[in-house]
This record gives structure tokens, sequence and C-alpha cells, in this order.
């Protein structure tokens, strides 16, 4: 129902080329509710680190130096150097900042046929072939922050 998989029958997925099975869990994380009470969350997890039989993972398929540089690293230090320059240019006003929570958007980011073959879970006899990004993936950060970038930037003006 919400479109980001594709069911297909397990033993269909021998025959696709270069389709790549990985495996799933399921971790345990701590998020905050509306009243700030820490919670307890469980989270589905990709592993695309996991070789397999071909010794070959996902990860280690992809060409990282091909890839848009990664700006996440830099948000925080981006974030105080435009608050030092309105600190400077406006000594006396006072300073608001907000955060806006893209909460769910990677899931908006889907992937081509052929990148969608490489992240296929299999569970009992469905195997779902994922067509949005998903955690785990190397290049996932890279493509994710192509995406975010322009939208984070307007912010910073």
């Amino acid at each position: 129902s919400k479109g980001w998989m594709i069911p297909i029958s397990k033993d269909i997925v021998t025959n696709l080329k270069n389709a790549c099975v990985i495996p799933i869990g399921v971790v345990k994380e701590f998020i905050i509710d509306e009243k700030g009470r820490s919670m307890e969350k469980l989270r589905l997890t990709h592993d695309c680190s996991w070789e397999g039989d071909s010794s070959n993972s996902v990860n280690n398929r992809i060409n990282e130096d091909l890839l848009p540089p990664l700006q996440y690293g830099r948000c925080m230090y981006r974030v105080l150097h435009r608050i030092q320059h309105m600190r400077h240019r406006n000594p006396d006003k006072r300073i608001l900042i907000a955060k806006h929570d893209f909460d769910s958007a990677y899931r908006r980011l889907h992937w081509h046929a052929r990148c969608a073959l490489l992240r296929i879970r299999v569970i009992a006899s469905i195997a779902y072939i994922l067509i949005r990004l998903c955690f785990g993936i190397a290049s996932g950060p890279s493509k994710w922050c192509f995406i975010s970038e322009p939208g984070v930037s307007s912010y910073c003006r």
C-alpha cells in the first residue's frame, strides 16, 4: 500500500539478471515523542555489506569515486558559520533558528530497475524488490544528499 516494494515469487529471483538478495534485520532505537519522552522504536535494516556465497556484496559493487560529494557531515559547521555571520552583521538582533525534519523523505527517492534488482529481500515465499533508497547501502547518503542539499542550502541564506 505504500508503494516502495514490488512483491514477486521467490522462485523468479534466480531468473533475474544481476539480482542480489540482501538480509534484513530489526534494530532497536530510541526516539523522542511529542511530549519529550524517550521511547523505544523498532527499525528495519538492510545488510548491503553481506557478501553471501558470491563474496561480492551490494556495497562492494559501488564505485564510491563516482558518487556526488557528501555534505551532511558539514551541516553543523555551515549552520554555526551562518549564525556567526548573522551575529557579526546584526549584533543587537535576536537570531531565530528552525529545524525541519524530512521524516521518511528518503522513501520518496526511487531507483531505476537495474539498481532496484540489487536490493531484493525474501520473506517466506515472497521476494520484495526494494524500489526506494534503503538503509545500509553505501551510496545512500550521497544519493540522498544530492536531493536534499538544495533544500537545506536555501534555508541557510
